[in-house]
Order: structure tokens, then C-alpha cells, then sequence
């Protein structure tokens, strides 16, 4: 029972995993679970709407249902369910600022129901259906989850331009409602290879959806512009501007006339100079200082004992004239 639950889930992991990793700009978690916490409990209005359809206006021992029984009692009332929640939850939210937004929401809100969903089918059927619902009904869920979210950003988009969004609003509805349908349509009529090809065809129309929506994201404000969100576009233009700017500094033949600068540049080599050449003179005073000062301190008492010596003999001298005068 466990393995079965798990295998039931583990696609709806994988899948949100994916959708949330191609946001450039991830949503806020607190709305992701909401999101998806109203989308599991969809499953509830679906069951009782499909039954009370089924016994009214589909009769009994019916083996095959009309492309218009599929498009009303199944189709229609799985993706309004889901269309709803995001448009209660999300289409006037403050953070509903992107394109890409909108896609992220409707693949919760999808998968939300595709979850409930498939556990019931999963547990019933056993691994096999678990194994096949994992690369066909979850995926489809999200397909048609992604083909909404597409055109819920571009009413939203217009919205902000001030611009109508009833043609978004009904794409969104419809189209996923008809993907949908011609999914069950094709399975119930038992055309296994149409429904081949249309399931590949949708798959890998709704990858470069998204895609080519998270690549071109551009961010929605109520007062009406828009501008590309990209991360890396604009990292690149800030790369390149920086790198031109200094490129036309040099070219532009105003801006190399300063004199100011020129003289700054060449004095301040003169000045490492001047500082250079100090350090060096400053030791050869020292060290010429230094050894004079012991040469002449011993002729100090050299010379203080020449005049000791001459005093003494000045008395000897003085007294001869007298004798001379006797």
C-alpha cells in the first residue's frame, strides 16, 4: 500500500519540481500550499458535479460517451475547478507580478487534483495503472494546467495596460477544457493512435511554452509597464554597457583633452621618486656621523694637555728681565 502511494505522487513531485525550477523568480511558498491544498480539495465538487451529470443526462447502458458528453460532464467541470482556484487565489494577488506566474499557479492547481485523483486510481488499479498514469494522465493534467496558466498571464498582462481580458480569460477556460476533452474523447473511442500523436503533439508544445514564457517573463505593475525580468539578459547588458563605457571614454576626443589629469599622473611618479632617494641618503649621513664623532673626542685632551703643559712654563720665563735690569 505504501509503494503504491508513493508511486502515485512521485510524478506530481517530479513534475512541480520541474515547472518551479524554470521560474526565474520563485513564488512564495505559503501561496504555493494554499494553491495546492484548494486544488486537492477540488476533487470534492468534481466527484458530485460528474455523478449528478452522469445521472442525468447521459443515459443508462451508454457504452460510449459523445465528444459532448466528454466536453461538458468530465472535461468542463475538472478544469473550471481548477481555472477557479487560481483565479480566486492568485489573479489579483500582489505577487502575481510576472508572465510565468500564472503557469506556475495552474500547474499547482492542476496537479493538486491529478494528485487526489491518481492515489484513488493507483490504489485500485495497482502498479501497472500507477506505472501508466505516471507518463500519461498526471503529465496530461499538466498540460492542460500549463495551456491555462499561458493565457491566465496574458489577461493578467492586459489587465495592467488597461486593456480587455475577457479574450484571455475565455482562452484560458476553453482551450484547456478542449485539450482535455479531445484527451478523454480519443481514450473512449478507443483510438489509441490518434491519441498517440495528439498526447506527444501536446507535450511537447506545452515544453516550449514553457520555455520560451520563462525565457520572455516580463513582469506585470498596475501602472502599466512592462519590462523583461530576465536575470541573465540584464546581467548581460549591465556587462556590456560597462564595457563600452570605458572604450568610448578613450575614443571621444573631449574626453581625453583634461590637462588636470595628465600633470596628476606624472607628478605622482616624481614624488615615489623623491621618497625612493631619501631612505638611501639617510644611512650614508649615519654612517659618516657616527665614526667622526670618536675620531675627534680623543683630541679633545690632547689639546687640553698641550695647554697644561704651556702654562707651567710661563712662570719660568717671566722673571729673567729683572735680572736683566740688575
Amino acid at each position: 500500500m505504501e509503494y503504491l502511494f508513493l508511486l502515485a505522487i512521485a510524478p506530481v513531485i517530479f513534475l512541480l519540481s520541474y515547472i518551479k525550477k524554470k521560474d526565474p523568480n520563485p513564488e512564495p511558498k505559503d501561496l504555493l500550499k494554499k494553491i495546492f491544498i484548494f486544488g486537492c480539495l477540488t476533487v470534492i465538487p468534481v466527484i458530485i458535479l460528474e455523478v449528478l451529470y452522469d445521472h442525468f443526462f447521459i443515459p443508462e447502458g451508454t457504452e460510449t460517451e459523445s465528444f459532448a458528453d466528454v466536453f461538458l460532464g468530465v472535461a468542463f467541470i475538472e478544469e473550471f475547478f481548477k481555472w477557479l482556484v487560481v483565479y480566486i487565489l492568485c489573479f489579483k494577488s500582489k505577487h502575481f507580478d510576472e508572465t510565468y506566474d500564472a503557469i506556475v499557479y495552474s500547474a499547482y492547481s492542476s496537479l493538486a487534483f491529478a494528485c487526489i485523483e491518481n492515489i484513488g486510481f493507483v490504489i485500485l488499479g495497482g502498479g501497472i495503472v500507477g506505472i501508466l498514469r505516471a507518463l500519461t494522465a498526471v503529465p496530461g493534467h499538466l498540460c492542460h494546467g500549463i495551456i491555462m496558466g499561458y493565457f491566465i498571464g496574458k489577461a493578467r498582462l492586459n489587465k495592467s495596460q488597461g486593456k480587455n481580458i475577457f479574450l484571455p480569460i475565455f482562452c484560458s477556460l476553453f482551450l484547456s477544457t478542449l485539450a482535455h476533452c479531445i484527451y478523454d474523447y480519443l481514450i473512449e473511442i478507443k483510438a489509441i493512435l490518434a491519441w498517440l500523436i495528439f498526447f506527444v503533439t501536446l507535450v511537447i508544445f506545452c515544453i516550449i511554452v514553457v520555455k520560451r514564457t520563462a525565457k520572455n517573463n516580463v513582469a506585470i505593475s498596475d501602472s502599466g509597464t512592462t519590462q523583461d525580468t530576465q536575470p541573465a539578459e540584464a546581467e548581460k547588458s549591465a556587462q556590456t554597457t560597462q564595457e563600452t563605457q570605458p572604450t568610448q571614454s578613450i575614443q571621444d576626443p573631449q574626453a581625453a583633452q583634461p590637462t588636470q589629469i595628465i600633470p596628476a599622473q606624472e607628478i605622482v611618479p616624481q614624488a615615489t621618486s623623491v621618497e625612493r632617494s631619501t631612505p638611501q641618503t639617510v644611512p650614508v649621513e649615519q654612517q659618516t656621523s657616527i665614526p667622526s664623532t670618536p675620531e675627534t673626542m680623543p683630541t679633545t685632551p690632547e689639546t687640553t694637555l698641550t695647554v697644561q703643559e704651556t702654562i707651567p712654563t710661563a712662570p719660568e720665563t717671566q722673571p729673567n728681565p729683572p735680572t736683566q735690569s740688575a
